[in-house]
């Protein structure tokens, strides 16, 4: 369990995509484009927060979700996490 409720785990297990459909109208035609969106999902498990909560669970955690749980167009940075939230021990 201690190694699924850490900040490096947590990242890339509640990595999340969406696609959506963007459309400009140019003149009378209407051109569309799928844009993928990422964001890590900033909601603990119930079985971390079962785990780090237990009254035999000594860890003195320090895990918290940092920044917000915004979605981010793919191209809009190289490392797009620079700009989201994640998980830190």
């Amino acid at each position: 369990m201690a190694g699924r409720c850490d900040a490096d785990y947590l990242n890339k297990t509640f990595y999340e995509t969406k696609e959506v459909l963007e459309c400009q109208s140019r003149g009378k035609e209407e051109y569309c484009n799928r844009v993928t969106y990422y964001r890590i999902n900033n909601v603990l498990p119930k079985y971390c927060v079962s785990y780090i909560n237990h009254e035999w669970t000594d860890l003195n955690s320090t895990l918290h979700y940092q920044g917000a749980s915004e979605w981010i167009k793919k191209n809009s940075v190289s490392g797009w996490n620079n700009q989201g939230g994640k998980w830190i021990d």
